[in-house]
């Protein structure tokens, strides 16, 4: 791990052909040190749809974070990168350069939801509720990947990760996830209760 670190940030720090800092290490993830310097999936586009909408918080972020802290970031990314290749069958691995759930995108994709949430939920005033399971979902595995950095770095990034919680908390209401119940939803382990057992004051499955 120590070794594609060293890499990564020579790499962004000199900008120099990103498979050529990584040959050396045997990984073969040509874009996740593009992805750690803002190559990235667009702020909050999901598996197979675009959703363009601004996440200043998430850019404010990354934009702040020196090489050493985006190659640390960027090894995390690598992880998960070999995660969803291997969920994929062998011929089409090679195609999957950066994942869908770099470290990045799962902040864009929690402060989408937050922006959709207080904005009526654009762009058609209706969200799925398996599409917020899956964000409540993400917004777990943030903390489990952000619990893999150095503390300093953690704090960092808990930081603004608490302030998009903050708005999260001012757009829903306790209900004890009896909202869930009435879907047949059940509670994945890897859900924290307190996010669980918020509802969004306004509801986007209703029709």
């Amino acid at each position: 791990m120590r070794d594609i670190i060293s890499e990564l940030v020579a790499t962004i720090r000199g900008r120099r052909p990103v498979w050529l800092g990584l040959a050396a290490t045997g990984v073969g993830i040509p874009a996740v040190a593009a992805q750690a310097t803002g190559t990235v999936l667009r702020a909050g586009q999901r598996i197979g749809a675009a959703m363009p909408y601004d996440t200043p918080l998430t850019e404010a972020l990354w934009a702040g974070l020196g090489a050493e802290e985006l190659a640390r970031i960027a090894a995390v990314d690598a992880e998960r990168l070999e995660v969803e290749r291997g969920r994929l069958a062998e011929q089409f691995r090679r195609n999957i350069t950066a994942p869908v759930y770099s470290l990045k995108n799962r902040f864009a994709m929690w402060e989408t939801l937050v922006y959709k949430m207080g904005n009526g939920w654009p762009p058609d005033g209706y969200y799925l509720i398996d599409e917020y399971m899956n964000d409540l979902s993400n917004r777990a595995e943030t903390a489990t990947a952000i619990a893999k950095l150095p503390p300093g770095l953690q704090a960092k990034l808990k930081a603004v990760l608490f302030t998009i919680d903050e708005q999260f908390n001012r757009l829903t209401a306790p209900g004890g996830g009896a909202e869930f119940d009435r879907w047949n939803q059940r509670r994945p382990a890897g859900i924290p209760a307190a996010l669980w057992e918020r509802r969004p004051i306004d509801l986007p499955w209703e029709s």
